[in-house]
């Protein structure tokens, strides 16, 4: 896995990005060139963040996989606030099944992988 070090430099760039987005968004909307809203309306970008964070730079086999349920659900709730699409809970419901099965999955492979030499999880005690 990666440094600890590692793992905060890329939080830090991230969220360096974050701010110089959001930054140069409102700049613009002030000098009346685009109009993006209220800054509450940004808030999915917090999961974005965290989401890329932990896909990144993840600290445990287990947070790759949810670091992309973590930015799909930031991207997707991002789109919603932005009116690019429309999302309701009760119709997304299987999507989040579907994400929460599907990073089972990749956790067992990346799991697998990462387990010291000689493990075997076949071999019972």
């Amino acid at each position: 896995m990666i440094e600890r070090y590692e793992q905060r430099r890329i939080s830090r760039v991230l969220a360096g990005f974050l701010l110089l987005f959001l930054g140069a968004l409102f700049l613009l909307q002030n000098a009346g060139l685009i109009r993006a809203g209220r800054i509450g309306d940004y808030w999915p970008l917090l999961l974005v963040w965290i989401g890329l964070t932990r896909l990144l730079a993840p600290r445990r086999a287990h947070h790759f996989a949810s670091g992309l349920v973590i930015l799909v659900m930031g991207i997707a709730l991002q789109l919603d606030r932005l009116g690019v699409i429309w999302l309701r809970l009760r119709d997304l419901w299987p999507v989040l099944l579907i994400l929460a099965g599907g990073a089972m999955v990749a956790e067992s492979f990346i799991w697998r992988r990462a387990a010291p030499p000689g493990f075997d999880p076949e071999r019972r005690s």
